[in-house]
C-alpha cells in the first residue's frame, strides 16, 4: 500500500488542507479550553447550585440513575478500573487517530467532518462558560472511580492538572464518541465498522455516568452539541472547489477513483457531511 505524501504548508489536489494548519487549529482549541479553565476557581458556588438543578430535572424525568450505577460499578474493583481507564484514554485514543485517518485516507470527507468536530467543541465551550456544573463525583454519595482505582489520567495525577473540573455540561466525551459514529456512517458501509463505532458511543455514555464524571443529561447535551454542529456545517457557505457535495450517501458507482483507494476496510462510501 502506498503511503500518501501529506501536504505540510499547502493543501493538495485531493482536498487535504495543509497539515501544519490543522495542528495549529487543534492547538488553538486547547488554548481556548485552558483559558476557560482559569475561570473555574471562582465559580464553584454556581457550579454546585447547577448540579442541584440538574439532579432535580433528572429526578422529575425519572432518569436520575447516576448514583445507582456509580455505586454498583464502584463495588466491583476490576470493572471500575476498566471503565475508568476507558474514560481517561478512549476520548483521545479513538477520536484523534480517527480524525487523522480520515485526513490521510478519505480527504474528500475530511473538511466537513473536521468542521463538525470543531463546531461541536465550540458549542461545548460555550456550554462550559454559560453553565458551570460540578460533576457527580464532587457531590456526597458518589465515588470518583478514576481517582480511587488509580486509572491513568486520574484527577489526582499530574496529567489531569489542567482539566476543567466544572466542565460537566455538556459531555464532550459523549459528543466526540457520537462524532466517531457519524464518521463511520459517512465513510463506510461495512456493518462491523459501524457496529464498533456504535458500541464505542454507547459504552462512552455508560462510562461517563458510571465513573461519576457526568450526569446522564450531560450526555444528552453532548449529543445536542453534535447535532447543532452538523446543522451549522450544512448551512455554512461552501468555499472549496466545485459545488457543495450532497449530504446523502453516494451509490458505489458514483465514487471517484481516488476515493476508491483501498486505504480503509470498506467498498462504498457516502458523500461528506459538507466541505467548508
Amino acid at each position: 500500500m502506498t503511503v500518501p505524501q501529506l501536504p505540510l504548508l499547502r493543501g493538495d489536489q485531493r482536498g487535504r488542507p495543509a497539515l501544519l494548519a490543522q495542528v495549529a487549529l487543534l492547538s488553538a482549541f486547547l488554548l481556548a479550553y485552558d483559558a476557560l479553565r482559569n475561570l473555574a476557581p471562582g465559580r464553584f458556588p454556581q457550579a454546585f447550585a447547577n448540579a442541584g438543578r440538574v439532579l432535580r430535572v433528572e429526578h422529575a424525568a425519572a432518569f436520575d440513575i447516576e448514583r445507582t450505577v456509580n455505586a454498583w460499578v464502584a463495588a466491583h474493583g476490576h470493572l471500575a478500573l476498566a471503565l475508568s481507564t476507558y474514560y481517561d484514554s478512549a476520548h483521545y485514543l479513538v477520536t484523534l487517530p480517527l480524525l487523522a485517518a480520515v485526513y490521510v485516507a478519505r480527504p474528500a470527507h475530511y473538511r466537513g467532518l473536521r468542521n463538525v468536530l470543531v463546531v461541536t467543541n465550540a458549542v461545548g465551550l460555550i456550554g462550559f462558560a454559560a453553565f458551570p456544573l460540578a460533576p457527580p463525583r464532587m457531590l456526597p454519595g458518589y465515588v470518583d472511580t478514576v481517582a480511587t482505582t488509580g486509572a491513568l489520567g486520574g484527577w489526582a495525577h499530574t496529567i489531569a492538572a489542567n482539566a476543567n473540573e466544572l466542565a460537566a455540561m455538556p459531555s464532550l466525551h459523549a459528543g466526540w464518541a457520537l462524532w466517531c459514529l457519524l464518521v463511520a456512517v459517512r465513510v463506510t458501509h461495512v456493518r462491523w465498522v459501524r457496529a464498533l463505532a456504535g458500541a464505542h458511543a454507547a459504552l462512552t455514555v455508560v462510562v461517563v455516568v458510571a465513573t461519576a464524571n457526568h450526569y446522564l443529561l450531560d450526555a444528552v447535551a453532548g449529543a445536542a452539541c453534535l447535532a447543532v454542529a452538523v446543522l451549522v456545517v450544512r448551512a455554512a457557505p461552501h468555499r472549496g472547489r466545485g459545488a457543495r457535495p450532497p449530504l446523502v450517501a453516494a451509490h458505489p458507482d458514483q465514487v471517484s477513483p481516488d476515493e476508491a483507494a483501498p486505504t480503509l476496510p470498506d467498498h462504498t462510501r457516502g458523500e461528506p457531511v459538507g466541505v467548508c
